[in-house]
């Protein structure tokens, strides 16, 4: 959202917002984002967890729960992760959409403009 809307002198550029509803997109990661927070907070307890499955604490069928617990968590926290860098990643491209779509807008208005600049001088000689 760094590029600045086009104001003409007859011609004014739409803006992208039109085009692209950049705002509830980035509400969207940000939910995104909050729910990878509470993946990894989750997967930090489900590790901890591993210490009171311990072989002495808990044995099922002549196994332990240990190494699964871990895995379980570990696999919690990948999600997480992985659901942040997607989230930073649809805003990244978003934000690179917008900005293309405003360039996009802004030369349209830029030759209209001229257009009508030009018709304008020929229409007072």
């Amino acid at each position: 959202m760094a590029v600045e809307i086009y104001t003409g002198t007859y011609v004014n550029a739409q803006e992208a917002s039109n085009y692209i509803d950049i705002a509830t997109i980035a509400h969207c990661c940000r939910l995104l984002k909050d729910a990878s927070l509470r993946l990894e907070s989750t997967s930090k307890k489900i590790i901890n967890a591993r210490d009171y499955c311990t072989r002495e604490a808990l044995f099922m069928q002549g196994e332990t729960v240990e190494e699964p617990i871990e895995f379980c968590g570990k696999d919690f926290n990948d999600i997480s992760s992985y659901m942040n860098d997607f989230a930073d990643a649809i805003l990244e491209a978003t934000n690179r959409a917008y900005d293309k779509k405003q360039l996009e807008l802004n030369e349209e208005a830029r030759i209209l403009d001229a257009q009508e600049a030009l018709k304008n001088e020929t229409v007072g000689q």
